[in-house]
């Protein structure tokens, strides 16, 4: 059973970050009610193997991560923000916490400070 991240909100970047990039190792409610705290609802988010739209189908999409790679997290190294948006780098890390890669994700962020439209950079498989 994965447990709920610490709480976080828009006001704290680097938080809110860490708590997105626990998002991906979560399930069901847990996974949909921390979503609702940090992204919008029009959400738009993107990397190298996929677009998706909306925070349904962006929660179905974490959840394919984590089924795909289980044990695996991410971790939040720095968080800059500005105008509206913020640039996090990040790595993921195996079950055992060994290094599986390095990349970088830039978001543009609501009126409320939630992560509106997300990229992420990472070498395709």
């Amino acid at each position: 059973m994965t447990t709920a991240p610490a709480a976080a909100g828009p006001g704290d970047p680097l938080q809110q970050w860490r708590v997105y990039a626990d998002c991906w190792a979560l399930e069901g409610a847990t996974l949909a009610a921390e979503l609702a705290r940090l992204v919008s609802a029009e959400v738009v988010y993107r990397d190298p193997m996929s677009e998706v739209d909306g925070l349904e189908a962006f929660g179905a999409y974490m959840r394919g991560f984590a089924v795909a790679y289980p044990g695996h997290r991410f971790e939040i190294d720095t968080v800059d923000l500005h105008h509206g948006r913020s640039l996090a780098c990040w790595r993921q890390v195996d079950a055992a916490g060994e290094l599986v890669l390095r990349g970088t994700s830039f978001a543009v962020h609501d009126d409320a400070g939630l992560l509106a439209d997300i990229t992420g950079y990472f070498p395709a498989p």
